[in-house]
């Protein structure tokens, strides 16, 4: 059976998986704490439910790229979020989140931290089995 865990655990594992790791692109957690240096993303997982076999929701990645090196490296970072999410399938055939096509948007420089510019990228998915 699954549940909201499995959804966060299936997008876990592609930012653990070596092929995602040899990006270099720094990744955290929502509830990361602490301050990386450079350029990073950090990601969050938002659930709603639709009946009791389908879970949808959103995965927003937070983009932090250095101020002054413009908007086509959050766009290359983009780019590379899409080849291991994009129209993908995660997980076990019975119980899988599928992931559809994303959109972007751009925020400025970060209030927490005017080196960095921030822009966020929101891929909605379904997840099949129960919840």
């Amino acid at each position: 059976m699954a549940n909201f865990k499995s959804i966060e655990t299936n997008i876990h594992s592609v930012f653990a998986s070596a092929a995602w790791l040899a990006t270099g692109i720094k990744t955290y957690p929502e509830n990361f704490k602490g301050k990386p240096n450079g350029e990073f993303i950090r990601f969050s997982v938002v659930f709603s439910r639709d009946g009791l076999n389908i879970g949808n929701g959103t995965m927003i990645v937070d983009i932090f790229t250095v101020v002054n090196t413009s908007i086509a490296r959050a766009l290359e970072i983009v780019d590379i979020i899409e080849t291991f999410f994009s129209g993908k399938t995660i997980g076990l055939a019975s119980e899988s989140t599928q992931f559809l096509f994303g959109s972007f948007q751009t925020s400025g420089a970060d209030s927490a931290d005017p080196g960095l510019f921030r822009s966020k990228y929101s891929l909605p998915f379904t997840h099949t089995g129960a919840l």
